[in-house]
């Protein structure tokens, strides 16, 4: 007869204590740390050619205004960069440290929905730089231009400016992922997504007037209308979802009806 707290196979069923949770935690931290540390130096490897590619693509030379200006921004880009190289490596860390107190539903959510999160990410990244980062410097020079003056474009104000619309609409396309997870744990529903709809679209538009580095008009509605566009996909999606779990046989009920 097999030990109390222990199956037939030997292993224990207890809880973990506390001090193993801890000790994992650490080598978990430990191994992230070293990820960034390598991702960071493969980064100033690369840095370099992706910030003379980038700064080919102003639409004037940049003037560094501090001797230190170029490499600050070059180390900061490094640093970003490592992070992104290491965020493979962390990921999996968070993920096999949270893994074993998930059900097995939870981890089938898990598992669909990263690959998905991490692509919504980048596409967001490369809307942002292609077309609203593009746009907004467009309006900028051209204004500039119109007002007589002379504009000097710093290294450090070119890429902040990059950062800033590149990171938020990054995010930002995660809402379906989001969206998804919150309906199928049956947090979130489409119908209150459509309830508040019209409050949505009053924050997207402060959101994008808060967002958008420049008052054009249309900068603001080239970064309002993909959000907007994202909510109604959300919608959507949860509608799906809340559909699904209607006609799941654990849900005990018919096949919901079209809203």
């Amino acid at each position: 007869m097999a030990a109390p707290g222990q199956n037939g196979g030997g292993r224990t069923d207890r809880p973990a204590p506390l001090v193993e949770h801890l000790e994992e935690l650490r080598r978990r931290i430990i191994w992230s740390l070293i990820a960034s540390a390598v991702g960071i130096a493969v980064g100033w490897v690369f840095v370099g050619r992706l910030y003379r590619w980038l700064a080919a693509q102003a639409p004037q030379e940049l003037t560094a205004l501090s001797p230190t200006e170029v490499f600050m921004v070059q180390f900061h880009m490094g640093v970003i960069a490592g992070l992104v190289l290491a965020s493979p490596v962390i990921l999996y860390q968070i993920i096999a440290f949270i893994l074993p107190a998930l059900t097995p539903q939870e981890k089938r959510y898990l598992f669909t929905l990263l690959p998905a999160g991490i692509l919504l990410f980048v596409l967001g990244v490369l809307f942002g730089y292609f077309v609203v980062f593009r746009a907004s410097l467009r309006f900028f020079v051209e204004f500039t231009a119109a007002s007589n003056t002379q504009m000097f474009l710093t290294p450090r104000t070119y890429f902040n400016l990059i950062l800033r619309i590149t990171v938020p609409l990054g995010i930002a396309f995660e809402l379906p992922v989001a969206v998804y997870l919150l309906a199928q744990l049956g947090i979130l529903s489409g119908t209150l997504l459509i309830r508040l709809r019209k409050f949505a679209i009053v924050g997207v538009l402060i959101l994008a007037a808060f967002l958008s580095p420049g008052p054009s008009v249309i900068d603001q509605l080239t970064m309002a209308v993909p959000l907007l566009l994202l909510y109604q996909l959300s919608v959507w999606i949860a509608l799906w979802v809340e559909r699904r779990r209607l006609r799941s046989p654990a849900a005990g009920g018919s096949p919901a009806a079209r809203p």
